[in-house]
C-alpha cells in the first residue's frame, strides 16, 4: 500500500506510546486515568468561537513575517480563510492558482489554543500555501515542473508536502514555541497553558503513528475494525468523538495511504531539514523525492 511513497513503514513499538502517557502523567494536573486528565486539560484550552478569527489573524501575521524573512514569498500571494462543518478533516488547503489558496477550517472539531499556531503554520505560512506559491513561481520562472500543478495523492510529493508543513510551527515560533505563542494569544483573551502545551505537543508527536500502526495491522489482517477502535481508544488521549473521527478516516477515506502521510512524512522531513531554513526552502520550492531525503 505504501510503495507509492517510496518508503516501507514499520510498526511503532507500543513502548513509545506508553512513554508519551508517562510524560503526560508527569505534566498534567490531577491523578488517575491519563486520558480523562488530558481531556479535562484540553477542554480548558478550547478557544471561544468569537476569538478563533482574531487568533488565526494574529498567527498568520506573525508567521507570514517569519516566512518572508526566512524563506521569502512571491509578490502577490494571498490566502482566503473559510469555515465549514460536517467534514472528517480539521483543515484543508486548496490551491487555486495565481498564488492564491483557499483555507477551510472545520468548526465541528474544537480548536485548542495550542493548535492555533499549528493550524496556520501547517496550512498557510510556511506550510501548504507557501509551498504551492513557491512551486508556481518556480514554474513561471522556467525552473519548475508543470506536473506539480496537479496534486496526486499516491505520489511522493504528498508525503513530503505533509511532512514539511508539519515543521512550520517549530520554525515560525522558535524552539520555545509555546511560550512565544502564548505571548501572542493571551492578550487576545485566549487561554494558553504554555508549559503543559509543550508537554502535550511532544506527547502528541510520539502518539502520531497510532493511525499508521492501525493501518498496517488492518492491511495485514491482524486485527478487526473493532480491535482497531480498541487500539486507538487505549492510546489516544482525545475524546471518544475525536477517536471516532479517526476511525471514519481509516474506514472511509478514498485514498488510504494519505491518511498516514503526516506520520511518515514529518520525521523524514525533520531529520533531513535539521533546523536549517535553507533546506526548508528547498523542500518548499524544489521537486525533491523521498530518495533525496533518505
Amino acid at each position: 500500500m505504501f510503495r507509492c511513497y517510496g518508503i516501507e513503514p514499520e510498526l511503532v513499538p507500543e513502548e513509545v506510546f506508553a512513554e508519551a502517557h508517562g510524560s503526560l502523567d508527569t505534566a498534567l494536573p490531577g491523578k488517575g486515568d491519563i486520558r480523562e486528565r488530558a481531556q479535562r486539560w484540553l477542554a480548558a484550552q478550547i478557544v471561544p468561537a468569537e476569538l478563533i478569527g482574531p487568533g488565526l489573524d494574529a498567527a498568520a501575521e506573525h508567521l507570514r513575517a517569519w516566512t518572508v524573512e526566512a524563506v521569502g514569498l512571491p509578490e502577490g500571494e494571498s490566502v482566503e480563510l473559510r469555515t465549514t462543518t460536517g467534514k472528517h478533516w480539521f483543515g484543508l488547503a486548496e490551491y487555486e492558482g495565481g498564488l492564491r489558496t483557499r483555507i477551510t477550517m472545520n468548526t465541528d472539531i474544537p480548536m485548542w489554543s495550542y493548535r492555533l499556531g499549528e493550524f496556520v503554520s501547517h496550512e498557510m505560512y510556511p506550510g501548504h500555501h507557501t509551498e504551492n506559491v513557491w512551486k508556481e513561481a518556480e514554474l513561471i520562472g522556467g525552473r519548475g515542473y508543470l506536473e506539480l500543478a496537479v496534486f496526486t495523492a499516491p505520489a511522493q510529493k504528498a508525503l513530503l508536502t505533509e511532512g514539511v508543513a508539519d515543521l512550520g510551527f517549530k520554525f515560525g515560533f522558535g524552539q520555545d514555541g509555546d511560550h512565544a505563542a502564548a505571548e501572542l494569544f493571551r492578550p487576545l483573551g485566549i487561554p494558553y497553558d504554555a508549559e503543559r502545551a509543550a508537554a502535550v505537543r511532544s506527547a502528541k508527536l510520539q502518539l502520531a503513528p497510532l493511525g499508521l500502526n492501525v493501518r498496517i495491522l488492518l492491511d495485514e489482517q491482524r486485527i478487526s475494525l473493532d480491535d482497531a477502535w480498541a487500539y486507538l481508544r487505549r492510546w489516544a488521549i482525545e475524546s471518544d468523538d475525536y477517536v471516532a473521527r479517526i476511525m471514519r478516516n481509516i474506514e472511509d477515506y478514498p485514498w488510504q495511504p494519505y491518511t498516514v502521510a503526516n506520520a511518515l512524512g514529518e520525521p523524514l522531513c525533520r531529520r533531513w531539514v535539521d533546523g536549517d531554513p535553507g533546506k526548508l526552502k528547498r523542500l518548499l520550492a524544489e521537486q525533491l523525492t523521498t530518495d533525496d531525503l533518505l
